[in-house]
């Protein structure tokens, strides 16, 4: 029997551990998924998947010319592509600010400006979904990171992390009156044994009132609620997801 699925949503960064769960649990919501990566390759659950480079503005209005001509207007799309750098400031080089800002606040205004465009002449609700961090809100507990210096949150990734909270705000105001809502979850620590020690997520944990870093499913959730018609009076809002870590 052909399932009728309800919505296309573009997600950036569907490759990684959020991405990639993020694309199966829509998909079993009934979306039909398009996924942007510049690594790592499509699975069964993605309609469409591009592999391409958001910093490359050349390479989003290729991909964007292409819905076109396959006549696919996306009603969502979640920036969910990020990196970032580790390490003291001591060590910090040019070229690590410079990717992470690349990635991170021109690959988004890439994919919103382009989405806009994409998008502005429809007269449908679209939804733009901004992925930002507990460090674009606060500093991290540098206690928690002594035992763990190869995973030393770095000073670029926040800042970056907090431009995306400023330009979810920005563009929910510049937008109005156009059936755009921009909205913006803030996750806190996604618990990952392949790349962090028990010993820093113990130290982590202690810091949260639930006593456990997050899991994917704890961050998926809440954003599908922002992609449901259930939230469309929520605009220009930052949801931070963190267990009460910023308690």
């Amino acid at each position: 029997m052909k399932i009728n699925r309800k919505k296309y949503v573009i997600i950036t960064g569907v490759s990684g551990q959020l991405g990639s769960d993020l694309a199966r649990k829509l998909y079993e919501k009934k979306y039909s998924i398009i996924g942007i990566d510049i690594k790592g390759k499509s699975h069964n659950k993605i309609k469409d998947y591009y592999n391409c480079n958001i910093t490359n503005e050349n390479e989003i209005v290729s991909f964007f010319k292409d819905l076109k001509k396959n006549r696919i207007f996306p009603e969502i799309l979640i920036n969910n592509a990020g990196i970032g750098t580790y390490g003291n400031i001591k060590t910090r080089t040019a070229n690590e600010i410079i990717k992470v800002m690349n990635v991170n606040i021109l690959g988004c205004i890439n994919m919103i400006k382009n989405y806009y465009i994409h998008m502005n002449n429809l007269k449908k609700v679209k939804k733009i979904i901004n992925i930002s961090s507990i460090y674009g809100n606060y500093p991290p507990d540098f206690q928690i990171y002594k035992s763990s210096k190869n995973r030393y949150s770095s000073e670029i990734y926040g800042s970056t992390k907090a431009g995306i909270i400023q330009l979810t705000k920005y563009f929910a105001k510049n937008f109005s009156n156009e059936n755009f809502i921009v909205n913006c979850v803030s996750p806190g620590g996604i618990e990952n044994k392949k790349l962090q020690t028990s010993i820093f997520i113990r130290n982590y944990s202690k810091n949260v009132p639930l006593r456990r870093m997050a899991n994917t499913s704890d961050i998926v959730m809440p954003i599908l609620f922002l992609c449901s018609n259930d939230s469309n009076y929520i605009n220009g809002h930052n949801l931070i997801v963190d267990g009460g870590l910023s308690c």
